[in-house]
């Protein structure tokens, strides 16, 4: 059943334009208006304006009585030069009728091999709320990057390499009374209980080391908990093991683009756009961390041979992005790599800020989070509402709400909702087999939401901004919502009742694929807290 894309409207008007006007049709875009202005808009008219010296609002007059198609109902002029196009019913419900068929389809024409690598935090301590941000976007961009058809993986980056090893050594052996040099750099209840677990190892040269791996597992059963599973978990000390660091420099010379300074080995940055040159090895022949940055970005694209790294850093590290990009295209030319910067992160109790944490000292642990919503998936929800390079409150009193003041709640009454009425049909002996008749406005309305997925996911994928999945999903439920209300479908003729029921179980599997995209379990019945 051959249906009509965005895309391929698109192509009808640029065709319908070209005949009329005889000329070259710059880009222009076709989006969807408020529903008063009919199902797709196109802005064409003003685009065509200055070549053809002509008003807007005439060039889209003339042009609507030119584009014709049997899916097209109505085309009309709006405006100060907007096309506005109505689709006849069928056309929306052949789309209902593939929407399923459609969800499973891959959508890029060229599918890559991206890296998405998130959290990385040091493995010095519990996960932070900056690392629950980063993470549960991370986690769904890889979701959506796999699902329009890339082969994805999702990768944490451990920073066992560095002087963090020895400051947590010293701040285990300082937490058991030991004299230390130095200060000591952390602290809180979970030092304590690394002393007290790697008491018998104090003396042991290598007791950093095991302090690591007991964080990383602590850090691992942390992300379990937030519903994220990591396909690598790479070690920056393999780099040095496998002397990568020196194979970068020895590249970076091949090229003529390194030189020496005060005893120090300098890296020519501001020859490709950097403002200043950096170092790379101290006079004392210490590398710097951007060597290991380099390194692990020539064994990303060279080794392993992606076609694309996406990075989730904290804002903070801002600094230290552009002097890397450059470095990595300088070391592989065909390199894409592209960073996602996350601002900071406020929970709100009682309506004040809220500081305090046991365990960590000094930051609120995710743990402690999840611990106080007690909802993994609502924690989820709440940081997906937000855009990465905004600063957001996270109100816990609005994620322990059990009703539709919550967001994540009210998305999930419109799935239990649609689950509901089914099981109350299936009572009464009526199947959700039927094909709509003729769709009213609130059933038109929502297959044209459904219908948006899977353009949204190649926004998703190709400008990282996750957070418009959740806005998505809850103008999703809104639409929903509003079509529970307006009839009482049980109450039908069972013809019409089965298309209308139709509708709804196409509501329902979409609804379980929307949750299984951005990692939350789909519950088919809410408590009584949520009506």
């Amino acid at each position: 059943m051959d249906i009509m894309t965005t895309e391929e409207i698109k192509k009808i008007i640029a065709r319908t334009a070209a005949k009329t006007f005889e000329v070259e049709v710059p880009d222009f875009e076709v989006s969807y208006p408020e529903e008063k202005f009919g199902d797709f808009s196109s802005n064409i008219a003003f685009k065509l304006a200055k070549p053809l010296s002509r008003a807007p609002q005439e060039i889209a007059s003339e042009l609507a009585n030119q584009i014709k198609h049997a899916d097209i109902k109505k085309v009309e002029m709006a405006g100060p030069g907007f096309i506005n196009l109505t689709m006849v019913d069928n056309y929306w419900l052949k789309k209902l009728a593939n929407l399923e068929s459609n969800l499973s389809r891959k959508l890029v024409n060229k599918p890559q091999r991206v890296q998405v690598e998130f959290i990385s935090a040091n493995p010095t301590g519990p996960l932070t709320l900056a690392n629950a941000r980063g993470g549960y976007l991370g986690d769904v961009l890889a979701s959506v990057l796999s699902q329009v058809g890339h082969d994805t993986t999702s990768e944490y980056y451990i920073n066992d390499a560095g002087g963090q090893v020895e400051h947590l050594a010293n701040a285990i052996k300082a937490e058991s009374g030991q004299a230390i040099e130095g200060e000591r750099q952390y602290t809180g209840e979970y030092v304590a209980e690394l002393a007290a677990k790697l008491k018998s190892e104090l003396g042991k040269d290598d007791l950093g080391w095991r302090a690591v791996a007991e964080i990383i597992e602590l850090i691992k059963a942390t992300a379990d908990r937030m519903g994220i599973s990591f396909d690598v978990w790479f070690s920056e000390q393999s780099l040095i093991d496998r002397e990568l660091t020196k194979k970068v420099i020895d590249v970076f010379d091949q090229k003529g683009l390194i030189y020496k300074k005060d005893g120090a080995t300098w890296l020519k940055t501001t020859e490709f756009g950097d403002n200043r040159d950096r170092v790379l090895v101290k006079s004392s022949g210490e590398y710097v961390y951007l060597v290991n940055d380099y390194a692990y970005h020539y064994e990303i694209f060279t080794d392993r041979k992606f076609d694309r790294a996406i990075k989730i850093w904290g804002a903070d590290h801002a600094g230290q992005v552009e002097s890397l990009k450059l470095g990595v295209k300088q070391l592989i030319p065909s390199s894409q790599l592209d960073f996602i910067l996350l601002q900071m992160v406020r929970i709100i109790k009682d309506g004040k800020e809220f500081k305090s944490s046991k365990r960590a000292g000094n930051f609120i642990t995710v743990d402690e989070l999840l611990d106080e919503v007690g909802n993994s998936d609502v924690v989820r929800f709440f940081f997906l509402l937000h855009s990465s390079d905004s600063q957001m409150d996270f109100d816990i009193d609005l994620a322990r709400e059990h009703s539709q003041q919550n967001p994540l709640y009210y998305v999930m009454y419109s799935y239990a909702r649609a689950n509901s009425i089914l099981e109350k049909a299936s009572q009464n002996n009526l199947k959700p087999v039927g094909r709509l008749d003729k769709p009213n406005n609130h059933e038109r309305n929502l297959i044209k939401q459904l219908d948006k997925f899977q353009e949204l996911l190649l926004q998703v994928a190709n400008s990282y901004e996750v957070h418009k999945l959740s806005f998505y999903g809850h103008e999703t439920a809104r639409l929903f919502h509003a079509y529970y209300e307006s009839e009482k479908i049980i109450e039908l003729d069972n013809p019409i009742a089965a298309g209308k029921l139709g509708l709804i179980n196409s509501y329902k599997l979409f609804m379980e694929q929307y949750f299984k995209l951005i990692g939350i379990t789909a519950q088919a019945k809410m408590d009584s807290r949520s009506d």
